[in-house]
């Protein structure tokens, strides 16, 4: 509470009619001005709020002691429906708190709307601000808690940079049992909300179900931890749920009677001194006369309060389900859909066991059925996870496998026959933990092994007979596959960093690839992606090792579907070449966005060495064409530059560094990207002038489909998905 010291001056109204609020005008300014005086003893912290479009309600609350205080809320027009019951609202915090911790000792609480740049609300002394909210029941939720911040931030003081838990933590196990108990007001509105089919699958305690993530993934922190050292996630997770479980424990431990009287003489004989750790363990223990190390001691410690496990049984589910993960399996049999050129449409089932937590043992199956080509098609994946350190270390293994057709050839009389691939790749992943708890860095090193089968056509004569024989035979293959990967989804300055060496039959692969992206000051940014290779063979080089190891040489231009040799990535036309289908590349190699596929040896293949840069920049809205259509397209510039070792050879067919420039569409949060190459070297020219000469514009378009551009992990790097 603050006193107000006015001035009489003329008089003007604190907020216009409504119908010039519908408007939107702004309100005109006084001419005259006044002064106000604010003043309010034992507070360490204040703020001052104005607005002239205010809506203002008042009134007074008698506490139990019979002594009288303002209630006030301040609020915008917009939010007079949410903000009808805030009175009452704050006047039932300001009961329960001084009844749970002792008698409110201010004259005056505030509370007022304003936009704070994130949701939620900031706490003062005798005020609170809380940003615009959805719903009555928001703001008694989020009025409750900021009131509350008046005892353990305000009134008792303690210091909640070292030591968030005795402010946030305790305010937290207040909060439920606020709303445990029925006082909160608006619960008979809450009662009316039914959940739809995506809150019917969400936790019903959205901080419980966070915490134990990040007791899964052994990336919590202690609760007695300082606020700068919490990482975001943990800061809320643990800061502020666990420790409103462990006040709740402590209760227990106490029994709500005894808990209550300490609680009253921690705040009677604290009230305005700072309090520490110590100071409150000291009055738990005076006046309960128990000894609470063991309880205090789970405050230095990371995992759950509580050891105890409960027996899981298994339920299954549709799409998916993140409740009550703690007391089920679950088991998720979902319809399935794909599509390409050769199987054309497949239907199937997907049947999986991925939530979260995430299980220690994991599965996927999809078995689809292949309209076009009447083939049985799917993927599988088994995996087990374990946690072998205590900073979020993380190990995998993993066996996974998938069938589908890849390829099709049609006789002399039409007959068509698919031609199917299938593949078993067991693998073995280390992510390595974080000495930092706040660091977004993922470092890892994976081992895969591919074990390829493909079938191919085999054309043969009967010369005896004077007929064609054809068969489809398969052919296998492996390839041995060591990654070391560095990366950071950090919001300014994301990179990552790869370094690769596979090994096949006759040959030795090695491969560079770093990204960064640089932030503009206002919007957007620039991503620089750098590639180097280094191809070797085995023996000596012979042209039939040249021939078949021509997949896996290293491409200036985004390789084809035949050249992606793990089979990783998905094509809708994967051996197709002509039509759209035949236009996809992928994001490997030199990744040039021009293609020469139909020369017999590719403008920049090489099995010796390939060095390229490319640079993708965000075209500001403002002069980006697109943002003219309903759905909001981004559109970038790209420009490649790149080199390889041919090119350094004498009589070169081209210059030593070849480049190509243009436009980029993207889709789908980057998953699916369009190129418009526009300028490019010579022989790129030369090529087209000679080989495409119908549709060039068309012809010359690329594009590719990077489903692994859709990560949750990129979002929440802490939780393991």
């Amino acid at each position: 509470g603050f006193k107000i010291i006015q001035p009489k001056l003329p008089k003007h109204k604190p907020f216009l009619p409504k119908k010039i609020f519908a408007e939107d005008k702004t309100i005109p300014s006084a001419l005259n001005t006044k002064t106000l005086n604010y003043k309010q003893n034992k507070v360490h912290d204040f703020a001052w709020f104005a607005d002239k479009s205010f809506i203002t309600k008042t009134d007074t609350l008698q506490l139990i002691s019979g002594r009288i205080i303002k209630v006030a809320a301040y609020y915008q027009p917009k939010q007079a429906d949410n903000w009808k019951n805030s009175i009452v609202f704050i006047k039932q915090s300001i009961r329960t708190r001084s009844s749970y911790l002792g008698e409110y000792p201010y004259n005056t609480i505030s509370a007022v709307e304003a936009e704070l740049g994130f949701y939620g609300g900031m706490e003062y002394p005798t005020i609170t601000s809380i940003s615009p909210v959805a719903s009555r029941q928001e703001l008694e939720s989020v009025l409750e808690h900021e009131v509350g911040h008046n005892w353990n931030y305000g009134i008792l003081a303690t210091n909640e940079r070292t030591h968030p838990w005795m402010d946030e933590g305790i305010n937290t196990y207040y909060d439920d049992r606020y709303f445990n108990s029925g006082s909160n007001i608006s619960k008979a509105e809450d009662e009316k909300n039914k959940p739809g089919f995506i809150k019917s699958g969400m936790p019903d305690h959205f901080d419980k179900f966070i915490a134990a993530n990040l007791y899964a993934a052994k990336k919590d922190q202690p609760i007695e931890t300082s606020a700068e050292k919490f990482s975001e996630i943990n800061y809320n997770a643990i800061a502020y749920f666990k420790t409103g479980e462990w006040m709740k424990l402590l209760e227990t431990n106490l029994g709500k009677t005894m808990f209550d009287s300490c609680m009253h003489e921690y705040f009677r004989r604290w009230q305005f001194k700072h309090p520490y750790p110590e100071d409150f363990k000291k009055v738990i223990e005076d006046v309960s006369g128990k000894n609470i190390d063991i309880e205090f001691a789970l405050l230095y410690k990371k995992g759950k309060l509580s050891e105890k496990s409960i027996k899981k049984d298994t339920r299954f589910k549709s799409f998916f389900s993140f409740k009550d993960t703690d007391k089920h399996h679950y088991i998720f049999v979902t319809p399935a859909i794909g599509g390409n050129t050769y199987d054309k449409l497949m239907l199937g089932v997907l049947i999986h066991n991925y939530t979260l937590p995430a299980e220690k043992f994991q599965f996927v199956v999809s078995p689809m059925y292949g309209i076009g080509s009447s083939q049985l098609n799917g993927l599988g994946r088994i995996s087990y996870h374990w946690y072998p350190g205590v900073g979020g270390e993380k190990a995998v293994l993993s066996l996974s496998g998938e069938t589908f057709s890849g390829n099709e050839f049609k006789d002399s009389v039409n007959n068509k026959k698919t031609l199917r691939f299938s593949k078993i790749v067991p693998s073995l992943k280390y992510i390595f933990g974080n000495k930092n708890p706040r660091s977004t860095v993922t470092k890892f090193i994976q081992w895969k092994t591919f074990f390829i089968n493909e079938q191919y056509y085999l054309f043969a004569r009967d010369t005896i007979n004077q007929q064609n024989i054809i068969t489809y035979p398969t052919a296998s293959r492996y390839l041995n596959q060591l990654r070391l990967v560095i990366e950071n989804h950090r919001a300014l300055y994301p990179y990552q960093g790869s370094l690769q060496g596979e090994q096949g039959d006759g040959f030795l692969r090695f491969a560079f690839t770093g990204n960064y992206y640089f932030n503009y000051a206002k919007e957007g940014g620039m991503n620089v992606r750098i590639f180097a290779g280094k191809f070797f063979y085995l023996g000596d080089k012979t042209y039939l090792k040249q021939a078949e190891a021509d997949a896996y040489h290293l491409n200036m231009s985004g390789p084809k579907g035949y050249e992606d040799y793990t089979y990783s990535n998905y094509f809708a036309g994967r051996n197709k070449f002509e039509g759209f289908a035949s236009q996809q590349i992928m994001n490997r190699d030199g990744f040039f966005k021009v293609r020469t596929d139909l020369l017999s040896s590719k403008v920049g293949k090489t099995d010796n060495w390939l060095a390229a840069a490319n640079f993708t920049t965000d075209i500001p809205k403002s002069i980006n064409i697109l943002q003219i259509l309903p759905i909001k397209i981004p559109l970038k510039a790209f420009v490649d530059v790149g080199t390889y070792a041919e090119s350094w050879q004498k009589n070169a067919a081209t210059g030593r560094f070849i480049y190509d420039a243009g436009l980029q569409v993207s889709f789908f949060k980057d998953v699916v990207q369009v190129y418009i190459p526009i300028l490019y070297s010579k022989v790129y020219r030369d090529y087209f002038k000679s080989t495409i000469t119908e549709k060039r514009f068309l012809k010359n378009i690329s594009f590719s489909i990077d489903i692994q551009n859709f990560g949750l992990r990129k979002l929440i790097p802490q939780i393991a998905f």
